[in-house]
């Protein structure tokens, strides 16, 4: 990779030019420029003159591209540049994005302070109209913990909450603190990575960095700097200053966009929280005729005082043939425009290409590298948002998306994110069962009871901690914790909940027998249907070529873990000569449709045709223009067929199917009509297939029993959940946000302008854009009134299904160039659609919508790295629904990342699974829960097809020398087998612990939760490792076939399924070691032995 180390220099003119508007007292001002440009102005200007810069821009997405472009052309991120990002919320500590922008204006200020203040600052307008801390808090405060340092842990804990510090169970966030036992886990705002710090008695011992997605330290540390979380905690608002009071009187300001910036000022002095004193200050000091402060504006603006300067944008002169979507004709296109750059740099001017990956910059390289002239371009990685040019200068800054005319452009920000896993947020399905007290519960062995929580209780066997659960007739079990596992949460599958079973009654046995009874019917089809799919044969696809390769290797983010196994499991389906039925199941944003892309790529490079079905005509418009950017520049022919294409174009696109002119076409259900013929039909993909009707599903299902078929969802409806759990669908999750990617703020609001205004013209000032959602076609022109007297600062748009297809293709192309500001639209906007400057959602009678719905239509925004609001409106004084209020409540307790998993499941116990699943299997989850049904079908499949069948019920461990839980008043631990309080406080993470050392799968898990506790928990205690022995020694009789393992009066008693006894001879083995430990070590080898 070639790297700009040396940029393109400006002409003599434009250097004087600049040298004299740098100089001036007076306001001077430029001709609208490209952002590439502007990059190059601040570094050209940052060597030739003292005096420091600041670049102010309109909004946060304007601040993201200038600042992507600086660090290209700069060659990454250079420690003279500085970024002083707005913030979107009062609380530092909010999330993890919210933190790192306070993090980053605190690095600022402080950088501003120091001995060599950057050279250049980029920020926004909304940025300087949010208060600060005055310059003499910067410094003050600091304390540094160094390795051998005498600190009681107690004294540092104390400043961490004297500093704002919020204490939690475990840190994900800058400004979390916590602590276990003897070690502290502290993320300051300065630290790109939190810190675990560890002692030995008072004395430091060791300081560690940790991935705050694992919690597993990776590297060693002598010192660390903590600074306070939040530097304004103790003072009031009027103590706060404006950023001003920290920047050098000295400086040159560069305004960009000046009149948008003034917009902004008016706009922000609307709102309420404002603070006028601020927006005042930067208005004189900013503007006016005779400021403080020296200006430079750059703008679109025709008068005489405009000075222009030799840097223009570029765009290739691509033909209409050439942009027609042939891929012939486009790489003709293209390489006419390359061969006349590349004979420009013959001729000695400077011609540099930036790529988004270096996959793209590969693709280029491969195709024009022997062209005369290749050796004299420059091709580099990088981000630009567009080109500029210079013919006094001699150069050309070519940037990927307009080399390959891209119809969108994303934000920067988004192109440069990286994979993360969100723990707190983004649960994994898996913890969809997690249980709270208050949750209905299901015991393998004593049916549904109510968990009461986690307690400590004292018997004539001593204390002991065990999870309660309440039976009829208020009977309680008490669980011995190391049992965990065996209890799961009840999800059920009608409208009303079960009654509870009684303790040793005979109803639960009865059910559970019916149950597993019925499933026997049920596992016998799904395998005949599975056995008809095997016997049918499909196509079975060639290994990856060099394409795939370099294909996949132009995505311009980097690829979660999910992801990856998603795109591994996909291409095995495919290989494999059976038809694929894969479900791929991930939130909103998540990179299903990546998947999606290379699983087509992959169809067509083995000479097949792919087909992408979608429900609406806007998402299937939108995945058009993705596809087509992502396969620019490949032989790869993508159409689209929706009612956005005349009659005529799609009788040509039917056509080309037919013929195999056409590789990929994307449509609506009009790909289902009987004119539809494919010449060489592999594969095919669904995307929300919960959106499609009957008759569309019925030709759906026929197809999948012969063709590839991968389906994409972020709420799988029930039914789809229920076949992907137990086994008649194969399914793939992505549960892995994007790092960057918030939490939807969602709330439920009585319906009140005031309150709409509000939250619209915050969203406003921020640059951002807004849905609201008015499902009603009828009203929908009045309500366009409506909102246009409410917010007079709005530009408004109409879209809705009964628009003709011009019209509504525009509106929506307008929309996502940033021409509309607030979209007032029915559900046509519920699938699939990506418009990142979408931040605010009002949705009108919530009340009136479905679960899946909700979730669907929430899922339009927070798709950057930006805060999103959800605002659901329901009616003033209006009686709701039960099922409306399961519905609201559920989407707001499960506003989090990840959470369409959860929701699907509470979609099942609201709306009932009778006319999903049918009547009796319905009954059968009602009786006895989702998650336990589940498994006894699946026990049921594997007995069926001659496999190793799952046990329900654990093996017993009844050993005389061990006691699980905590010792009694006054006696030693050398037998206890728990987790202490002392050891892991917080009683959610204990129980997990608990659940996921006792239900351990083999050793190999269990080692590496070993290895988790001892890094963030510091050594196991005794009590811990017995813990672990013990599942240890289960895994090992499980392996046996055994239910029971008893040690009495040393004697080692094994019992088999089938009642019978392991003996050594006619004898039970015998324990001979003193201790607990060596008996637990010695019935290992007993069992081993076996």
């Amino acid at each position: 990779m070639k790297t700009p180390l040396q940029k393109p220099s400006l002409s003599p003119r434009d250097r004087q030019t600049l040298a004299f508007v740098f100089a001036a007292d007076s306001p001077q001002r430029l001709a609208e420029l490209p952002v590439t440009a502007q990059a190059l102005i601040a570094l050209e200007l940052a060597e030739t003159q003292t005096e420091p810069q600041c670049w102010v821009t309109e909004g946060p997405e304007a601040l993201a591209r200038l600042e992507a472009t600086v660090g290209a052309l700069s060659g990454g991120s250079p420690e003279n540049v500085r970024v002083f990002p707005s913030r979107e919320s009062a609380e530092a500590g909010d999330d993890e994005t919210e933190a790192g922008r306070a993090a980053a204006r605190l690095r600022t200020l402080q950088a501003c302070r120091g001995d060599e203040p950057p050279r250049i600052i980029l920020t926004c307008v909304q940025a300087l109209l949010q208060p600060v801390p005055p310059p003499g808090r910067l410094t003050a405060r600091r304390f540094p913990v160094r390795r051998g340092d005498t600190l009681p842990p107690e004294e540092l804990l104390g400043r961490l909450g004297e500093g704002g510090y919020r204490f939690e169970g475990e840190i994900f966030r800058r400004g979390e603190a916590a602590r276990r036992g003897g070690i502290v886990d502290v993320w300051p705002p300065g630290e790109d990575r939190p810190v675990r710090i560890e002692w030995f008695g008072d004395e430091v011992e060791s300081i560690r960095r940790f991935d705050p997605d694992s919690q597993r330290s990776f590297d060693r540390l002598e010192s660390v700097a903590v600074t306070p979380a939040d530097l304004s905690i103790d003072l009031e608002t009027e103590d706060l200053v404006s950023p001003l009071e920290h920047l050098e009187a000295g400086m040159r300001w560069f305004m960009v966009r000046p009149e948008s910036i003034r917009e902004h000022l008016e706009l922000y002095e609307r709102i309420p929280e404002a603070l006028p004193r601020l927006a005042s200050r930067l208005e004189a000091e900013c503007f006016g005729d005779r400021p403080p402060r020296r200006r430079i504006e750059i703008g679109p603006l025709a008068d005489t005082g405009v000075r222009p300067l030799d840097l223009r944008g570029w765009a290739p002169d691509y033909t209409a043939g050439e942009r027609s979507g042939r891929p012939d004709l486009a790489e003709q296109g293209r390489r006419r425009v390359v061969e006349r750059l590349f004979g420009e740099a013959r001729d000695g001017r400077y011609v540099e290409f930036f790529f988004e990956t270096a996959g793209s910059r590969n693709r280029f390289a491969e195709l024009y590298g022997n062209l005369p002239g290749a050796e004299r371009v420059r091709l580099c990685d990088g981000v630009l948002s567009d080109s500029c040019r210079s013919d006094a200068a001699g150069f050309h800054i070519i940037a990927e998306c307009d080399f390959y005319d891209y119809r969108t452009r994303r934000p920067v920000e988004a192109r440069r994110r990286k994979a993360g896993r969100r723990a707190r947020e983004g649960r994994r399905y898996e913890e969809a069962f997690d249980i709270q007290p208050g949750d209905l519960v299901v015991h393998v062995e004593h049916g549904i009871g109510r968990y009461l929580g986690l307690f400590e209780t004292e018997s004539e066997e001593g204390r002991r901690e065990s999870l309660v659960v309440e039976y009829a007739d208020r009977a309680r079990l008490y669980l011995p914790v190391d049992q965990a596992h065996l209890l799961s949460r009840y999800v059920g599958a009608g409208r009303s909940a079960p009654r509870l079973h009684k303790l040793g009654g005979r109803r639960w046995s009865r059910e559970r027998d019916t149950v597993e009874h019925g499933v026997r019917d049920l596992a016998a089809r799904m395998l005949e249907t599975q056995a008809a799919r095997e016997l049918e044969g499909g196509r079975a696809f060639s290994a990856d070529t060099a394409w795939q390769a370099e294909f996949e290797a132009s995505f311009p983010y980097t690829e979660t873990d999910d992801q990856l196994e998603a795109i591994r499991e996909v291409k095995r389906d495919l290989e494999s000569p059976r038809p694929m039925d894969r479900l791929i199941c991930g939130d909103a944003g998540y990179g299903k449709t990546e998947v999606a892309m290379r699983a087509a790529f992959k169809a067509v490079m083995d000479g097949a045709q792919a087909a992408v079905l979608v429900p609406t005509t806007v998402l299937a418009q939108q995945h058009y223009d993705n596809f087509s950017e992502r396969m620019a520049a490949f032989p790869v022919r993508v159409d689209m067929l929706s009612r956005f294409r005349s009659p005529k174009e799609q009788r040509r696109i039917v056509g080309e199917l037919a013929d195999g002119a056409l590789d990929i076409v994307i449509g609506t259900h009009r790909m289902l009509s009987k004119d539809i013929r494919f010449h060489d039909l592999g594969l095919v993909v669904i995307d929300e297939e919960q959106r499609f009707g009957v008759d569309a599903k019925e030709k759906l299902k026929r197809l999948r029993q012969h063709i590839d078929v991968l389906t994409m969802t972020a709420t799988p409806i029930p039914r789809t959940l229920y076949m992907s759990l137990t086994g008649v669908r194969d399914m793939s999750t992505i549960q892995t946000p994007p790092r960057e990617r918030q939490a939807i703020d969602t709330e439920v609001r009585e319906y009140d302008e005031a309150l709409i205004r509000e939250a619209a013209l915050r969203e406003l000032n921020r640059d951002g854009q807004i849905f609201y959602l008015h499902n009603r076609v009828e009203t929908i022109e009045k309500k366009r009134g409506e909102l246009e007297r409410l917010l007079p600062e709005a530009r408004i748009g109409v879209a809705h299904g009964r628009m003709d297809e011009r019209s509504l293709s525009e509106v929506m192309h307008r929309f996502s160039r940033g021409e509309i500001d607030l979209l007032l639209c029915t559900t046509i906007i519920e699938s699939g659609l990506d418009l990142p400057r979408v931040n605010t959602m009002f949705i009108e009678r919530a009340d009136r919508f479905g679960l899946a719905e909700l979730y669907q239509l929430r899922g339009r925004v927070g798709r950057s790295r930006h805060r999103a609001y959800a605002c659901l409106l329901i009616p003033r004084h209006g009686a709701l629904f039960a099922d409306a209020r399961k519905r609201i409540r559920a989407l707001r307790r499960h506003s989090g990342l990840g959470s369409g998993f959860q929701l699907a499941l509470r979609d099942l116990e609201i709306r009932g699974a009778g006319n999903l699943l049918g009547a009796k299997q319905s009954g059968h989850i009602a009786s006895v829960g989702f998650e336990l049904y589940c498994r006894l079908l699946r026990r049921t499949v594997a007995r069926l097809r001659n496999e190793p069948v799952p046990p329900l019920a654990e093996v017993r461990i009844d050993l005389e020398f061990i006691r699980p839980g905590p010792p009694s008043a006054g006696a030693g631990e050398e037998n206890a087998a728990y987790i202490p309080h002392d050891y892991m406080e917080d009683e959610t993470a204990r129980i997990r612990f608990y659940r996921r050392i006792t239900a351990a799968a083999g050793g190999r898990e269990l080692r590496a939760t070993v290895r988790e506790l001892r890094d963030r928990f510091g050594p196991l205690p005794p009590p811990v490792r017995r813990l672990a022995r013990l599942t240890l020694i289960r895994l090992d009789a499980a392996a046996l076939e055994l239910v029971l393992v008893r040690v009495h009066e040393q004697k080692v008693m094994l019992q088999k399924d089938d009642g019978s006894w392991l003996r050594t001879g006619s004898r039970f083995p015998r324990l001979c070691a003193e201790t607990p430990d060596g008996r637990l070590r010695e019935l290992g080898v007993v069992l081993r032995n076996c």
